[in-house]
């Protein structure tokens, strides 16, 4: 590995340099580049609850890291008003190209505890 970039909610209490801190604690040598990136605001804090609600959601239905969410979910790409289906759904599409697979889900929530999800079949 020769850089690790870590994005950090929250950077109180965690001491200096996160990212470097992370990258020691994985066993990568000293002269690994590290970079945190502090994103204390709304929208950094946003993606870390909904990605805490995908976690607790993949540990109770035991859904294995590697397959959900593999080309990342709208915490990583963005979630446009009005277009965050239709991002989903071509970078399922993609995904499953990329893949060779012919079969995938995706889903979004609407708000106020409703969701959506729609089945692809590629021919």
């Amino acid at each position: 590995m020769d850089e690790v970039v870590m994005g950090c909610v929250l950077p109180a209490g965690l001491g200096q340099a996160p990212a470097r801190q992370a990258a020691l604690g994985a066993g990568q040598p000293l002269p690994t580049g590290c970079t945190t990136v502090n994103k204390m605001c709304g929208s950094g804090m946003r993606a870390a609850m909904f990605a805490v609600v995908t976690m607790a959601a993949m540990k109770e239905h035991r859904l294995p890291y590697e397959k959900v969410n593999v080309h990342g979910g709208a915490c990583v790409l963005g979630h446009p008003i009005g277009a965050s289906g239709a991002r989903i759904i071509v970078t399922l599409i993609g995904a499953l190209r990329q893949r060779g697979l012919k079969h995938g889900v995706a889903s979004l929530c609407i708000g106020g505890g409703e969701a959506t999800a729609m089945e692809i079949e590629l021919f």
